[in-house]
């Protein structure tokens, strides 16, 4: 896997919202290297009001990148 200063060089595209309000990004490293990125939207206390878009740099996402990192939920596809 790579550096988390390699992965948040790139972009993320949000691909799928499930009703139990999981958002499903996938972030494409400055590499080209791809990974899915689950966020839990459900959380207010850290998500908040937040708006997630579509398409977005992948340093935006960077605090959710970092924690999926360190728990080992960050896929590499």
């Amino acid at each position: 896997m790579e550096t988390l200063k390699q992965i948040v060089k790139g972009t993320a595209r949000l691909e799928c919202v499930y009703g139990g309000g999981v958002a499903d990004y996938i972030i494409t490293s400055e590499n080209n290297k791809r990974y899915l990125l689950q966020i839990d939207l459900s959380n207010k206390v850290d998500c908040g009001t937040g708006v997630f878009k579509k398409e977005e740099k992948a340093i935006f996402l960077m605090r959710w990148i970092r924690r999926a990192m360190e728990s080992g939920e960050l896929i590499e596809l």
